[in-house]
């Protein structure tokens, strides 16, 4: 039997800022990079996200650093992002 470990992450709205608080939007980059260094931790195989990564079609210059942060720390454990 081959065993496989899938993260599931959704809805995470990396540039959300709650009531236009700088506070929210870090909550948002927290949570985000916690699941990610959960999924690692844990022995994920695949992290898989079933949308909403961004919480405006045009994310800010920091979603999408803090993004590609996250998808920088799994490629260099050969952990796969869908």
């Amino acid at each position: 039997m081959v065993k496989l470990l899938i993260s599931h992450l959704s809805d995470t709205h990396l540039g959300a800022s709650q009531f236009g608080l700088l506070e929210r939007e870090r909550d948002c980059y927290e949570a985000f990079e916690e699941a990610i260094d959960t999924s690692i931790k844990e022995g994920a195989e695949i992290v898989l996200h079933s949308g909403d990564i961004f919480d405006n079609p045009r994310p800010s210059g920091t979603a999408l650093s803090k993004f590609a942060d996250s998808l920088k720390k799994l490629k260099e454990r050969d952990i796969h992002f869908l």
